[in-house]
């Protein structure tokens, strides 16, 4: 499936400390990371690792640097854990959800994404 990128999606933020009770327990796309601020002006967005989940508050509270199974995702989230940036959309189709995910892992390169995407395929 294609995404089509004319309607936008609806992209909320929190930080993942908080994502415990402040976000749904729907399916959706989210993306982890953090923003460096000066002055409460963010200067830069670093993305480190996008996923897909049925349940989104259940996926995000697995990311904590003591149920994390990706070993460097989880030395990432404990040095950086309270810093770490969850934007999230539970407002994508679920026939769209893997072309987005792939499509997101191509754009943004996390590091902590174990499948690269490069010109549509896999690596």
């Amino acid at each position: 499936h294609e995404i089509d990128m004319r309607s936008a999606l609806v992209w909320r933020s929190k930080s993942i400390a908080s994502t415990v009770t402040h976000v749904p327990a729907s399916p959706g796309i989210y993306v982890l990371g953090k923003s460096e601020l000066f002055e409460g002006l963010e200067l830069k967005r670093t993305y480190v690792y996008v996923g897909k989940t049925l349940n989104m508050r259940r996926r995000l509270q697995e990311h904590t640097h003591l149920t994390e199974l990706h070993p460097d995702l989880a030395e990432y989230m404990r040095r950086e854990r309270g810093s770490i940036t969850v934007w999230y959309t539970t407002d994508v189709l679920a026939e769209s959800v893997d072309a987005l995910e792939r499509a997101l892992i191509r754009h943004l390169e996390p590091r902590f994404n174990r499948i690269k995407y490069a010109k549509g395929k896999r690596q």
